[in-house]
């Protein structure tokens, strides 16, 4: 799997997040499952931990093994913008739940909505 961002990452290193971030957008939210499918393939048994990916959604780096995640990390939680960290359950449907935004087709067809 490739991703953009993870290339940008391989370029630059994972402790430059935040400030690619802060150039090109006023805040982020980050499946960094498919930052780690780019970075160590996609055999999840290949990735860090469970219990650093989840210590990684809650920005607490101190809390992480892995030396890429933690800098990953690191950098979204010292970003001077917004940077949530996730996967695919956050990015996805998760987001529009926490938001409590409905989606087109939760609408009641009898509403006239």
């Amino acid at each position: 799997m490739r991703s953009t961002l993870g290339l940008l990452l391989d370029r630059d290193g994972p402790d430059t997040l935040a400030t690619l971030i802060e150039a090109l957008a006023d805040a982020a939210v980050i499946d960094t499952r498919v930052l780690m499918a780019h970075r160590f393939g996609r055999d999840e048994l290949a990735w860090p931990t469970a219990e650093d990916r989840f210590a990684s959604d809650l920005l607490l780096h101190d809390r992480i093994a892995d030396p890429w995640l933690r800098a990953l990390t690191a950098s979204a939680a010292g970003s001077r913008v917004p940077i949530v960290l996730g996967g695919h359950t956050l990015v996805g449907p998760g987001l529009r739940l926490a938001l409590r935004a409905p989606a087109a087709d939760d609408e009641d067809p009898g509403s006239g909505q």
